[in-house]
């Protein structure tokens, strides 16, 4: 049996907009076996966000739990939560805001290496890294600019990948990519998952995407899953009629 990763548990969590509450999660949970790959899908306002950064550590749920490795994660335990961003490593929607425009390919990918004090050639590291996402290595000194939408976002998964992370969180990875583009990241990441062995978190409004790289989905409305389990189950045989609703709504089926 693959070991659990990342697991949610019955979280919740409300904001304050003056006197109004929000209900952001309302009984949200999922499970993250290594090896496997795991869709949050839903449109804007769904949950999506806020789940994300309770994922990746960035909020604590009003209540319910993030448990890492089976253990309850704590944003006050500075020992866990160091391991926690070496193992977790997340890839944002928008390469060129999420890639400091001052900062070098070299040291961008490096980023994550001097913060978690991480051992071994930078260089070298980083060397292969872009082999990895299929970019010279000659791109080492050149900037963010010099580059396309989804060259920039090769070097923002590159990034992601210098720790070596078991788990990968992407945010909507290719939303703000050409259409032409988007295919192939997704095969880079499929390329990746296998031969890295990683876990995928790929959150998505688009139900299409999330079936091409994930085994299992939940899905969000307002706050609360509305349905989840296996993919393709969920794409052939939806219960749910917000599900239905989604699929409806992908172009060219």
């Amino acid at each position: 049996m693959a070991d659990t990763i990342l697991e949610g548990c019955d979280i919740c969590k409300t904001f304050r907009r003056g006197e109004d509450v929000v209900h952001a999660l309302r009984g949200v949970s999922f499970c993250l076996k290594a090896g496997n790959s795991l869709g949050i899908v839903g449109e804007s306002g769904a949950g999506k966000s806020t789940l994300l950064n309770c994922m990746l550590a960035l909020e604590q749920p009003d209540s319910g739990s993030i448990l890492f490795h089976e253990e309850k994660l704590n944003l006050r335990n500075k020992v866990q939560l160091k391991r926690f961003r070496s193992e977790v490593q997340v890839v944002f929607q928008d390469p060129k805001s999420s890639l400091d425009p001052r900062m070098n390919i070299e040291d961008i990918i490096a980023e994550p290496l001097d913060a978690l004090h991480v051992r071994g050639n930078r260089r070298e590291r980083v060397c292969q890294l872009l082999e990895a996402v299929g970019l010279p290595q000659e791109s080492i000194k050149k900037y963010p600019h010099e580059f396309s939408g989804g060259q920039r976002q090769r070097i923002a998964i590159a990034r992601a990948l210098a720790p070596q992370p078991r788990v990968v969180i992407a945010d909507e990875p290719v939303s703000a990519l050409d259409v032409s583009v988007r295919h192939q990241i997704l095969e880079l990441f499929k390329s990746l998952k296998r031969t890295m062995a990683l876990s995928l978190v790929l959150v998505s409004h688009d139900l299409a995407i999330v079936a091409q790289l994930c085994e299992q989905s939940i899905v969000l409305q307002h706050g609360l899953c509305v349905e989840s389990g296996l993919t393709e189950q969920l794409f052939l045989a939806p219960e749910h009629e917000y599900t239905r609703e989604l699929i409806a709504a992908i172009p060219n089926r």
